[in-house]
């Protein structure tokens, strides 16, 4: 059985946010968003919700 992944369209969605609000928020010194588990070549990177899912029970 193959995982299911979030693209970045997918997070965008989730939290009502721009790609570039995403990717500053990996770069925060506080509890920053996961980065990607899978970057392949090109722009597409995907996050393990596990992941996400442990950084939104973390900033509540």
């Amino acid at each position: 059985m193959s995982k299911t992944f979030f693209k970045i369209d997918d997070l965008c969605e989730r939290y009502k946010k721009s790609k570039r609000t995403i990717y500053r928020w990996m770069k925060l010194d506080e509890r920053p968003f996961p980065a990607p588990k899978i970057r392949q070549k090109g722009t597409t990177c995907l996050w393990d919700p596990e992941d996400v899912i442990a950084w939104e029970e973390s900033t509540i």
